[in-house]
C-alpha cells in the first residue's frame, strides 16, 4: 500500500492532502478497532475492517509521504542538504520515542496489568487511546497548515508513477538491461503471493520458490540500475525528462543491497531475540516482567546513538573535513547488527547450558505424569510440546511471554533458564546503534538523490524493499527452518549432524553478513549518482544546455584547487 500512497502524493493531489486524507482514514480505523473491542460488542468483523482494512491502506498512504513532506519544509538554509539529513535523524528519533512509549505502556494497558483498568476493557482502552491521539494529531496537522511551505505548481505536477511505469515498459523493449530491469519489477507480484502463501500454508516448497524469486529479483534490479543508460521517457518534454526518470532509479542498487544485508539481518535476529528473552530469567524479586519489554532497549539505543552522532561525532568529523559518507554509515550499520547477532548467539549457548528454574524433581526426561501432574492421560498429546505444568504447589514457574496452553483451568508452558533476561539488552542495544546508522540515512539518501517530483513515490519504493521484503524473507526462513523453532528452545533438530535450535537463525544472519558486506561496499562504490536539481522542473531543453547546467566551480579547502562540486560528489558516492 506504500506504493499506492506514494503514487497518489506525486500527482495533483499533492503530499499535504494525501497525508491529511489518509490520516483521517487512519484515525477512523483505530476507532473502529476500539469499538470492536468493547466487551458487549467483541466484533471480529469490525476489528478486521478497522485494522486490516482502514489501517493497512492508511499507513501505506502516510508512511512514504510524511517524511518527504517534512524534509520539504527545509529550504533556503545555509546548509540545506545537511539540515535535511538532520531532519531525517530527528524524525526517526521521534519515531523511536513513540515506539518506546507504546511498547512500555500499551501492552500493559491491553492486558490489564496496571490498576484502574476495568476487567475486559484493556484492549478498548488501548485502541481508544491510540485513536484519540491520531484524531488529535490529524486536527493539529490541518490547524497548523498555514505554517507549512506550500507545494508549488501542483497543477503541472505529472502522475509520476504512471510515467515511470511507462518508461520501465518502454525501456524494457529497447535494451537488454532494460529487459532485465523490467523482469525484476514483474517479479514483485509472484514474490508477494509466494511469500504470503508459504507463510499462511506453512508450505516448504513455496518457501524455496519465494527465496529464489527474491534472489533473482534483487540481482536483476541491482545489476540493471548500476549502469542505467537505458531508462527513457516516452512523453513530450515538460512531463518527466529521461534524466529525471534515471535519477528516480539511481538510489535503487544501494537500497536493495542495504535491504538484503542490514535490514534482513536486523529483522531475522530481532525477530527471535524476544523468544530467547522469554526463556531466560524474568524475575525481579517476586515480580516477573514481560520479556518483550527488554526490546525497548533497542529504541533507547537508537535515540542515544542519533544524539551522539548528530551532536558530537558527525560535527567533529566535518570540522576535520572528514565527513562520514553514506557508504561508511551503511557498512558500520551492517557490522553493528552482525555483532549483535553474534552476541545473541553466545547468549543462547549460555542459556541452553543454564539450570532450568523448574519445580523440584523436574527434568526434561521426566515422565509425562511428573511434568503434568494434573493433566489427564488423554490430553498428553496436546501438551507434549511444553516443558511442564505452570502452577505447582501454588507457585507459577512458567514464563509469562513464552508459549502457553490451557487445559481447562490448568495452564502448561515453558520454564525459564537461570540466566538474567536483561543480558539480552546488549544485542538489542547493538542493533539500535546499527539502526541509527542506517535507517534515517537510507531515507535521506533516497530523498537527496531523487528529483523533487518523484520523491514520495521513490520513498514508497524504499519502504517496500526495506520493510516488506526483509520481513517476508524472515517468514520464508521460518518456514524452511520451522523444526528448529520449538516452544521449548532447549529442543533442537539436526542440521548436517549438528544439533541446532533458535541459533540457526543467527547463523543465517551471519551468513548474509559475510556475503553482503563486500557486496554492499562494491555496489555503493560502483553506483553512479547524478546530481539532482531540487527544483524538479527540468526539461529536455535545459538538459541539453550544458552551460545552463554547469555548477559554479568551488575550491578544495585543503589544496585550493577548483573543482566541480556535483561531479566530485557523484564520484565519491
Amino acid at each position: 500500500m506504500s506504493w499506492f500512497g506514494g503514487a497518489v502524493a506525486d500527482t495533483r493531489v499533492g503530499r499535504f492532502w494525501t497525508i491529511g486524507a489518509f490520516a483521517v482514514l487512519y484515525a477512523a480505523g483505530v476507532i473502529i478497532a476500539a469499538i470492536a473491542a468493547i466487551p458487549s460488542v467483541t466484533s471480529e468483523a469490525m476489528f478486521f475492517i478497522g485494522v486490516f482494512g482502514f489501517l493497512t491502506i492508511a499507513s501505506g498512504g502516510i508512511k512514504p509521504v510524511v517524511s518527504v513532506f517534512g524534509a520539504d519544509q527545509i529550504v533556503d538554509t545555509e546548509d540545506d542538504d545537511r539540515n535535511k539529513e538532520r531532519f531525517y535523524s530527528a524524525f526517526y528519533w521521534v519515531l523511536m520515542l513513540a515506539a518506546a512509549l507504546a511498547s512500555l505502556i500499551m501492552p500493559n494497558v491491553a492486558t490489564e496489568v496496571w490498576p484502574g483498568i476495568s476487567k475486559g476493557w484493556g484492549y478498548f482502552d488501548c485502541y481508544i487511546t491510540a485513536g484519540s491521539c491520531m484524531t488529535f494529531a490529524t486536527i493539529l496537522y490541518f490547524v497548523t497548515s498555514p505554517y507549512y511551505i506550500p507545494e508549488p505548481n501542483l497543477e503541472n505536477q505529472p502522475s509520476v508513477a504512471y510515467h515511470i511505469a511507462k518508461a520501465i515498459l518502454h525501456s524494457g523493449t529497447k535494451s537488454f538491461r532494460g529487459g532485465v530491469a523490467l523482469f525484476g519489477w514483474i517479479l514483485t507480484v509472484p514474490f508477494f503471493f509466494a511469500s504470503y502463501y508459504q507463510a499462511i500454508e506453512d508450505d516448504t516448497n513455496f518457501a524455496y520458490v519465494s527465496f529464489c524469486i527474491f534472489v533473482v529479483q534483487f540481482g536483476c534490479l541491482i545489476w540493471a540500475y548500476l549502469e542505467d543508460d537505458f531508462s527513457e521517457t516516452t512523453h513530450p518534454k515538460g512531463v518527466l525528462s529521461s534524466t529525471q526518470i534515471r535519477q528516480c532509479f539511481q538510489c535503487l542498487p544501494a537500497v536493495l543491497t542495504v535491504s538484503a544485508t542490514f535490514t534482513f539481518i536486523w529483522r531475522i535476529t530481532q525477530n527471535y531475540y524476544n523468544h530467547q528473552s522469554c526463556q531466560m530469567n524474568l524475575q525481579i524479586g517476586t515480580l516477573q516482567i514481560n520479556g518483550t519489554s527488554i526490546g525497548v532497549t533497542n529504541n533507547f539505543a537508537v535515540m542515544l546513538a542519533i544524539v551522539l552522532l548528530e551532536v558530537a561525532i558527525y560535527p567533529y568529523m566535518e570540522q576535520k573535513h572528514q565527513k562520514v559518507s553514506a557508504t561508511q554509515k551503511f557498512i558500520f550499520g551492517v557490522l553493528a547488527v552482525t555483532i549483535s547477532g553474534i552476541v545473541a548467539l553466545i547468549m543462547e549457548y549460555i542459556r541452553a547450558d543454564a539450570t532450568v528454574l523448574a519445580p523440584a524433581g523436574w527434568s526434561p526426561n521426566a515422565t509425562m505424569e511428573q511434568r503434568f501432574p494434573n493433566v489427564s492421560t488423554s490430553q498428553y498429546a496436546d501438551v507434549e510440546a511444553y516443558m511442564g505444568q505452570c502452577v505447582i504447589d501454588g507457585q507459577d514457574y512458567c514464563s509469562n511471554c513464552a508459549p502457553k496452553h490451557a487445559i481447562g483451568d490448568i495452564e502448561v508452558g515453558i520454564y525459564m533458564s537461570d540466566i538474567s533476561a536483561f543480558w539480552m539488552a546488549l544485542p538489542f542495544f547493538l542493533t539500535g546503534i546499527g539502526e541509527a546508522l542506517v535507517q534515517p540515512v537510507l531515507q535521506h539518501y533516497a530523498y537527496s538523490h531523487t528529483p523533487k517530483a518523484g520523491r514520495a513515490l521513490v520513498q514508497a519504493i524504499v519502504l517496500v524493499f526495506t520493510g516488506m521484503y526483509p520481513l517476508a524473507l524472515v517468514t520464508v526462513f521460518t518456514t524452511l527452518l520451522k523444526d528448529h523453532l520449538q516452544n521449548d528452545l532447549n529442543r533442537t533438530s539436526k542440521v548436517l549432524g549438528l544439533s541446532l535450535g533458535i541459533e540457526v537463525f543467527y547463523y543465517i544472519g551471519l551468513l548474509f553478513a559475510i556475503v553482503g558486506l563486500p557486496l554492499t561496499y562494491i555496489v555503493l562504490k560502483k553506483a553512479k549518482m547524478e546530481p539532482v536539481s531540487d527544483s524538479g522542473d527540468l526539461d529536455e531543453d535545459l538538459l541539453d544546455d550544458t552551460e545552463a547546467l554547469a555548477p559554479p566551480a568551488s575550491k578544495d579547502l585543503d589544496t585550493g584547487k577548483s573543482y566541480d562540486e556535483d561531479f566530485i560528489f557523484a564520484n565519491e558516492i
